[in-house]
């Protein structure tokens, strides 16, 4: 609704590892916002986290899939996006990137085939998949997840290491319900 203010801000992260060509997510919950739709790990950054946002990037890790840093290389923030919706608070979305070093015990390897989802673990969050990278735009992504992914990918695969500045972004709706996301 225009000339509506959002009245607070919400920080996430969201996070997406890499197994080999495969991308960990996550199939959203009936009963969660978003349901049914795909996006990567992650969840809300607690007010203490604020100062060192990795730290709930691997809060939630941990919390979600059982991934600790010992299964994981480079653990990056990648891109920071401030997304405002219609009559909700404003969104700070976080991005990282990794890469699985050793499956921790608690997620089933994905197959080696490329043309198949493979169910790595359940919660109540929903189900985490492996999901082949050319997999992914076939999958009910949420929309700023689908816009999101690819520029992840592309900047892992720039510099795996991280040393790149992180992107900064903004998104919004439009009068016709359609995303615009731009990068500075």
């Amino acid at each position: 609704m225009p000339g509506i203010m959002p009245s607070g801000i919400e920080a996430y992260t969201c996070i997406v590892l890499l197994h080999g060509r495969s991308c960990l997510l996550l199939q959203r919950s009936p009963h969660k916002a978003f349901a049914g739709q795909w996006t990567g790990l992650g969840g809300r950054v607690e007010p203490a986290e604020f100062t060192d946002l990795s730290a709930a990037a691997w809060r939630e890790l941990a919390e979600e899939a059982g991934i600790t840093p010992e299964h994981v290389d480079r653990l990056r923030l990648r891109r920071v996006l401030l997304h405002a919706r219609p009559g909700e608070a404003l969104t700070l979305l976080c991005y990282f990137t990794g890469t699985i070093r050793t499956l921790p015990p608690t997620l089933q390897p994905p197959l080696e085939r490329g043309d198949t989802l493979t169910l790595a673990r359940t919660m109540r969050e929903g189900a985490l998949f492996w999901v082949p990278i050319p997999l992914l735009d076939t999958l009910p992504l949420i929309d700023n997840t689908r816009e999101t992914i690819p520029l992840l990918l592309r900047d892992l695969a720039h510099d795996p290491v991280g040393h790149a500045p992180i992107h900064i972004g903004i998104a919004r709706t439009n009068e016709h319900g359609k995303l615009l996301l731009q990068w500075a």
